[in-house]
Order: structure tokens, then sequence, then C-alpha cells
């Protein structure tokens, strides 16, 4: 967690299992997703959050396309 602007944020890579199946066929892929907390609710994540614990998110959803660099 940080601050900025007296403001507490923090971020985390949320796992979320699709519905999709990989290429192999064998399993289903998994989207990752980057959280951004504020405030209060940056605070409460920081603290009582832990890896693999069933969470709930409400905001807005940002996406951005990634190409890798060859």
């Amino acid at each position: 967690m940080k601050q900025v602007n007296n403001t507490s944020v923090t971020n985390f890579k949320l796992a979320v299992n699709t519905s999709r199946k990989n290429k192999e066929g064998n399993g289903y892929e998994t989207a990752f997703l980057t959280i951004v907390a504020f405030g209060k609710n940056a605070e409460n994540t920081y603290k009582y959050m832990s890896k693999g614990d069933t969470i709930s998110v409400m905001g807005e959803l940002r996406t951005r396309i990634y190409e890798k660099m060859e």
C-alpha cells in the first residue's frame, strides 16, 4: 500500500477462471485482472485480504492490449 496525495492506494492481481477451454483442451483459461483500490477500500484490502480469498469487485473495467515485443 502507498500514499498518493494523502490517499491510500493498493493494487493486486485477480485471477478469474473463464468458461473457455485452454489450447490443450484439458482445462480452462484464466484471466488476470489488475485491481486498484483507493482510500478505506485500499486500507481494508491491504489489512484483511489474502491470496486465495473469494472477493467481490465493483468498479470500472479498462482494457489494454499487450503485444509481446520480439
